[in-house]
């Protein structure tokens, strides 16, 4: 099977919502979806780890993160 190649801005122009994205499997989907060029809106309950995972997602990508707690 071939090896596809996308561009790492496949998703610029397109907007994500990402819930429990403060840790875990959602942090990580949103740094990816960030990656790809996404404008993400980072959503979870503990309000101090989603503004790290917004500042790290800009750290990474240069993206800025929408954030609500």
């Amino acid at each position: 099977m071939p090896h596809t190649t996308f561009s790492t801005q496949i998703l610029a122009h397109r907007k994500a919502i990402v819930f429990a994205a403060s840790q875990g499997i959602g942090q990580a989907v949103a740094l990816q979806l960030a990656a790809m060029g996404a404008e993400v809106i980072l959503v979870a309950r503990n309000k101090p780890q989603l503004k790290a995972t917004a500042q790290l997602m800009q750290q990474q990508t240069g993206h800025k993160a929408y954030i609500e707690a």
